[in-house]
């Protein structure tokens, strides 16, 4: 009953509006929300049959420097570059449908990186606005601060998006620190560790686009065989995807028609690290189960436009037909006339009020004279004293360059003296390293000569030795 109230007085409201505006203005309203407004909803109605239309050439051209979405992670300080990426008109399509149905806000642009912090609230308002079924809904709980505990460390109770990221961490869909307070983690302290921020001001990478998205799409995925999945999928970089998901496996089973195929196209690198762009994120939001239930939303407000434009125009019709519009203004026209008259009337006691105001302004004006003169008599005064203040000043500053003067010869005597002092030092030093030098020469000479009288011993026991030799040989010799 709410609603329906509501939509009575936006008609209401609406009908009002053209009571008050002219005949001919009226015709032509009616005639124009004929032709202009029955059209544009076609057109998104339209939109939605083109969204899964593969966009693989936009997102070759999107490459990026090969780091991890949570290396993407913009600093509070700092400054964030914006990049503009050609954007496949088929996510143009999906970005405007999301933006008239409330869910993406109006000053979204669609070649810009979509950041974390923005899809999780597009997706929770998506899945809890729209979605039918339970299991597939993500309902955000209102609680007050204290009342539960955080998922994540980097997003407090005030931050403006808390409700839609602590949603994914209390669903599952997102690893937070829940996750291991229910134990639910399978790496311990190490997993909590690393699921205790979400990074809300990261660019969106394609492995949390996908992941997130393919959660709610196939809950029950993880009791299917992974392996036997992925056999029949036929991606080269899917075994680099960090915990990669059976409902992944099962998205990409699905081939032309899977979520990844639309929103990626035909690819075979999916290369997980990579930013999204808001376009791309929007086309993944309204995919899948979401395509069937954005259309019908889509045909639900084309239906209540035409029923609203529809009793318009036959409470229009009837009001003209009854000749209310036409007494309406007549009546104004004669409100109008007395008004006029009014106004005539309060402008000549107007005008005589100003006429008094006058005469008693040219009687302040001669006081104001009388005033000035005396205070250009006090300027003259404060002009002599001005003067004296002046040539004071004079003295003060040449005495002032005077001792500027003594302060630049003092820092130049002290700079002499520092270099004199510096380049005393570096001679000392020179010498103390002639110094060591020669000693080292010394002992380096001391230790040759006695090497080499060393070897003129050795030298000269041999010659004994070949000497008594050549002795013994010749005794030999002469005894045969």
């Amino acid at each position: 009953m709410e609603e329906l109230d509501k939509q009575f007085e936006h008609h209401f409201s609406g009908l009002q509006q053209l009571i008050g505006a002219p005949l001919h203005y009226v015709q032509e309203k009616l005639s124009v929300a004929d032709s202009t407004e029955i059209p544009e909803d076609d057109a998104s109605v339209r939109e939605l049959g083109t969204i899964d239309v593969s966009g693989v050439n936009v997102d070759e051209r999107n490459a990026t420097s090969p780091d991890d979405s949570s290396q993407n992670h913009i600093p509070a300080g700092g400054v964030r570059i914006s990049f503009t990426v050609p954007v496949d008109p088929m996510h143009e399509e999906a970005l405007s449908i999301l933006k008239k149905l409330q869910i993406i806000e109006n000053d979204a642009s669609s070649g810009d990186f979509c950041t974390r912090r923005e899809f999780a609230r597009w997706f929770v308002k998506l899945c809890s606005k729209l979605e039918r079924k339970r299991i597939h809904r993500i309902i955000p709980n209102l609680i007050t601060s204290g009342s539960v505990k955080s998922a994540f460390d980097d997003v407090n109770f005030d931050d403006p998006d808390f409700l839609y990221i602590q949603s994914l961490g209390e669903s599952g869909i997102v690893p937070s620190k829940l996750s291991s307070f229910f134990g639910t983690s399978a790496n311990g302290s190490q997993s909590a560790n690393r699921n205790s921020n979400f990074l809300p001001e990261s660019y969106l990478s394609r492995f949390d686009l996908v992941n997130w998205k393919l959660l709610v799409e196939y809950p029950f995925a993880s009791e299917l065989d992974q392996k036997m999945l992925s056999k029949n999928v036929h991606t080269l970089d899917l075994s680099a995807w960090p915990d990669v998901t059976a409902s992944v496996f099962v998205d990409l089973f699905g081939g032309d028609h899977s979520i990844v195929s639309k929103v990626f196209g035909n690819t075979r690198r999916l290369q997980h690290h990579k930013p999204v762009t808001k376009a791309q994120a929007a086309a993944a939001l309204t995919s899948g189960r979401m395509e069937e239930v954005v259309r019908d939303e889509l045909n639900r407000l084309e239906a209540e436009n035409q029923s609203r434009l529809s009793a318009m125009s036959e409470m229009m019709e009837e009001l003209i037909n009854r000749g209310d519009i036409k007494q309406y203004w007549e009546d104004k026209m004669k409100k109008e006339q007395d008004r006029g008259f009014e106004v005539e009337k309060h402008l000549q006691d107007v005008l005589h009020e100003l006429a008094n105001e006058r005469t008693d302004q040219e009687k302040e004006i001669a006081d104001l004279l009388k005033e000035k003169s005396a205070l250009e008599r006090q300027n003259q005064e404060l002009v002599c004293l001005r003067s004296e203040v002046d040539g004071m000043y004079d003295r003060l500053a040449t005495e002032s360059l005077e001792v500027m003067a003594d302060e630049e010869n003092l820092e130049k005597l002290s700079s002499d003296m520092s270099s004199k002092h510096q380049a005393v030092t570096e001679a000392k030093s020179y010498l103390e390293a002639e110094k060591e030098a020669l000693t080292m020469l010394r002992s380096w000479v001391e230790q040759e000569a006695a090497r080499v009288h060393e070897h003129a011993e050795v030298l000269e026991r041999a010659f004994f030795a070949v000497a008594i030799l050549l002795a013994l040989a010749r005794s030999q010799s002469t005894e045969t």
